[in-house]
């Protein structure tokens, strides 16, 4: 396992929630499934969802409505 280029820890909850974040599955069985499409290299789509993770949400526009 070590090293390997494959592997897509499902179970993680920083990694399913950078994949929430990108509108991906956040279930380990719905996540494993999409997740498929990127073998051989799930390692890697890992590490952008644990980046995606740790991201700072953009600002949404404030309303410029008077609230009373």
């Amino acid at each position: 396992m070590l090293c390997s280029p494959d592997n897509l820890l499902t179970s993680d909850l920083a990694l399913r929630q950078g994949a929430g974040l990108l509108g991906l599955p956040i279930e380990p069985r719905a996540l494993a499934a999409r997740g498929a499409d990127w073998a051989p290299w799930r390692s890697y789509a890992g590490m952008h969802l644990w980046r995606a993770a740790g991201a700072i949400p953009p600002i949404s526009p404030v309303s410029s409505k008077r609230i009373e």
